[in-house]
């Protein structure tokens, strides 16, 4: 059963029990509707995509059809960006004439605009359960899973649920969007924690793997294109394309400026000067014990 708390602002508590989709989707029951309806050819084309033209077939009909527009012009609400619309148009639809099919496409929308508002909790709280969602639905709604977690800071486990649909992806595009995704939350995480992470998934293991090298090339570059290599042998049946990786590397390498000079700023006088030079020692230590040719930066230092 679908339930929100009595806090929350967006009042559609009343979705619950949802089944599996019929065979046509709404947007196809939605263009037959528009099409028997008696108006002139061209003026439907012109205001088809329009929410207003579906909230005024709404107002001339009832039932199952006059949700079907409501749920329709909600949506197209919510794609032009009227975000506050959308939310006021999905609180007018009636529970009584909306059949169980389509409380799906209700609740992810609903997910949607809570996302939107800035209620990433209320988001996922609003998700239908997984064995109620056709595959569409299924990857909508874990999208939705997924952005939320990062607003909430969990990018590990958005990670995990866009890594878990990868292979449900039926065209490249797709699950090209998809490691973009991946490959965005992973580039957020800390680097304190991502030097840490584990996991006994391979395929996530892969995505943590490749996201330090091409950290690590931040500072040195030299060794980019061998470790990339060996990756590659070490994750041989990972998902990811040989076309995202000459993706990352060709906008590393574009943006990619290295380093000409430090400056260090020490204490150089007063009764820090013996800790001043402490550090100064170890920092040339290992600025000498590098052996890489041609990549130092020169380094100055300053009291």
């Amino acid at each position: 059963t679908f339930t929100t708390t009595p806090a929350k602002r967006l009042h559609i508590s009343w979705l619950a029990g949802c089944s599996s989709a019929p065979e046509k989707n709404m947007d196809e029951l939605i263009s037959e509707a528009v099409r028997n309806q008696d108006i002139d050819p061209p003026s439907r084309e012109a205001r088809q995509e329009s929410a207003e033209y579906y909230i005024s077939l709404a107002s001339e009909t009832s039932g199952e059809l006059q949700q079907q527009y409501l749920i329709k012009a909600a949506q197209l609400l919510y794609q032009r960006g009227d975000i506050a619309s959308a939310q006021s148009q999905l609180e007018t639809i009636k529970p009584e004439d909306v059949e169980g099919s389509r409380q799906v496409q209700i609740q992810l929308l609903a997910a949607r605009i809570a996302l939107a508002n800035g209620n990433p909790v209320q988001a996922i709280d609003i998700l239908p359960e997984r064995n109620q969602l056709t595959l569409n639905q299924l990857l909508e709604a874990s999208g939705i899973r997924s952005d939320a977690n990062i607003a909430l800071g969990y990018l590990m486990e958005a990670v995990r649920t866009r890594v878990d649909i990868d292979l449900l992806f039926k065209t490249d595009q797709e699950r090209m969007q998809n490691h973009e995704a991946i490959w965005t939350a992973l580039s957020t995480v800390p680097d304190i924690i991502m030097k840490h992470e584990k996991s006994h998934n391979k395929t996530i293991q892969g995505w943590i793997e490749l996201n330090r090298i091409m950290r690590n090339a931040q500072t040195d570059i030299s060794w980019l294109q061998e470790d990339i290599l060996d990756w590659g042998t070490r994750f041989q049946e990972h998902p990811v394309s040989n076309a995202f990786i000459d993706h990352l590397l060709d906008a590393y390498l574009n943006t990619y400026t290295a380093t000409k000079s430090i400056a260090v700023f020490l204490p150089m006088q007063g009764r820090y000067q013996p800790i001043a030079n402490a550090i100064k020692s170890g920092f040339l230590s290992a600025y000498y014990e590098d052996k890489v040719a041609g990549q130092k930066p020169a380094i100055r230092f300053y009291d």
